[in-house]
This record gives C-alpha cells, sequence and structure tokens, in this order.
C-alpha cells in the first residue's frame, strides 16, 4: 500500500512533495498529498502507466 498518511494527522508531506512535483503534475500531486488516499498495489500502477505515457521530465 503506498499513500501519504500522515496528512490524515495534520502533517504536509513537504519533503516528499517537492519531489513529487517534479515527476507528476501539480493537480496530480494535490490530488495524492491532500487526499491521503492509499493506494494498493494496482492503482499505483494504472498511475505509472499514465505517468510514463504523458509526462516528461521537469526541467532543473
Amino acid at each position: 500500500m503506498l499513500g501519504y498518511s500522515e496528512v490524515k494527522i495534520g502533517f504536509l508531506p513537504a519533503i516528499v512533495s517537492f519531489l513529487l512535483l517534479r515527476r507528476i503534475s501539480e493537480f496530480k500531486a494535490r490530488q495524492l498529498l491532500i487526499s491521503a488516499e492509499i493506494l494498493n498495489a494496482e492503482r499505483a500502477l494504472q498511475i505509472a502507466e499514465v505517468l510514463q505515457k504523458n509526462v516528461r521530465p521537469a526541467r532543473d
């Protein structure tokens, strides 16, 4: 299971969010970080497949 469960107790995953924003869109990052959705392996794989097809690396 994958997710940002610290959001449920009021913590902002700040370090992870910086890295996440370099890999996926701001919209999707916010959705994952704010919702505290716990992803099973199948759902994480679906997201990864979409990202591999549609996301280019961020510019430094």
